[in-house]
């Protein structure tokens, strides 16, 4: 399968190795952190009335429709915005360079690149119980210079992604020892 465009960027030769995302039990835990506030509409709507009865009274009733309304709108519009920050906040090699797009917010995207020369080396890491029973850490490509080094944070199968990545450098350099 050939990806075109992918990034703004991209070159027409360029080719895409790999496209990596945060690993999905991040996404998981904050979908659980949501589902939190699902859970106090529905205990507001089974409690309040027992409790609180003159609320569901005329005139504050629709005041109390108008803010879980209000409530169920922005609930919407977080989950949106968790899948949408997860699914654009992306990294990606190609034959040429390193590519880490991270999306701050709905309105708000940097892009950083690096090229394959400029990789000195390619480290992952692994901590925890739960990082070495589902298979996700962080990879750190330092750079040559002044750059910036990237991080790949708590992607799946980080020793994986550090070995393409050092194939990849040494496919783009030749063959070594010949130097």
């Amino acid at each position: 399968m050939n990806i075109k465009k992918l990034f703004p960027s991209q070159e027409e030769d360029e080719v895409i190795i790999l496209v990596v995302r945060e690993h999905w039990f991040f996404m998981f835990t904050r979908v659980l952190a949501w589902l939190i506030f699902v859970a106090v509409l529905f205990l507001f709507d089974k409690y309040a009335p027992q409790f609180i009865p003159r609320l569901f009274e005329m005139p504050y009733l629709n005041f109390v429709n108008l803010g879980k309304n209000i409530y169920v709108m922005f609930l919407v519009l977080g989950l949106f915005m968790l899948w949408t920050i997860y699914y654009l906040n992306v990294q990606i090699v190609t034959n040429k360079r390193i590519v880490d797009i991270w999306q701050k917010g709905i309105f708000s995207q940097r892009i950083s690149e690096l090229t394959l020369p400029n990789i000195e080396d390619v480290t992952s890491e692994v901590r925890g119980f739960w990082a070495t029973v589902l298979g996700y850490g962080n990879v750190e490509i330092q750079t040559a210079g002044e750059k910036e080094n990237f991080i790949f944070q708590s992607v799946p199968e980080p020793r994986e992604i550090e070995k393409m990545i050092i194939n990849q450098t040494g496919l783009y350099h030749g063959p070594r020892g010949n130097e």
